[in-house]
């Protein structure tokens, strides 16, 4: 059971987007995990806020991520609108992803793309990381997080230059 926590780059990685009723990671984790394993895939999201704002709407308890679901053999479903703890308890997840945005790594900032929904306490990434790592623990103790990072299609230069300062700041969070 995996949630993706993100915006539309999440939606993509989760073959979300309109009109798609499958989805190919759930695909992918099937074929690994074999026939036999019940596979589900959430999608906890809005489109284009960053980790920031997500950290803000929980702090808040505000309901304003749209989760959805798909499970072995089914189509994505809506179960609506709500607060990030209540996508965290919908079920037992066992991986919980959280999608920044790519630059943000570089800068150590998060998009203030939407400043009067966005605590600017929760600004630098990683007090909006920590915060979430911190509320996922809280909600789905259960789960490993991971950090998923969409690439841009830039050149191999920035793409490398990006994927250093993304390793170098990875190391703020030990395992």
């Amino acid at each position: 059971k995996l949630l993706l926590v993100g915006n539309s780059y999440s939606e993509d990685a989760s073959s979300c987007g309109q009109g798609m009723t499958q989805s190919q990671l759930l695909d992918i984790l099937q074929a690994m995990l074999g026939e036999d394993v019940e596979v589900v895939v959430g999608l906890c999201y809005s489109g284009g806020k960053g980790l920031n704002w997500h950290a803000t709407q929980a702090d808040q308890g505000k309901a304003s991520q749209s989760l959805r679901v798909i499970s072995s053999k089914g189509k994505w479903t809506s179960k609506g609108t709500m607060v990030l703890c209540d996508a965290l308890e919908w079920t037992d997840w066992d991986v919980v992803s959280l999608q920044h945005y790519r630059i943000n790594v570089k800068t150590g900032r998060e998009s203030v793309s939407y400043p009067a929904q966005t605590d600017e306490k929760f600004y630098k990434l990683e007090v909006a990381s920590e915060y979430l790592l911190d509320y996922i623990d809280q909600h789905a103790p259960q789960a490993d997080v991971y950090f998923y990072m969409h690439w841009a299609p830039t050149s191999t230069i920035a793409m490398n230059a990006a994927k250093s300062t993304y390793n170098t700041w990875a190391e703020f969070f030990p395992e």
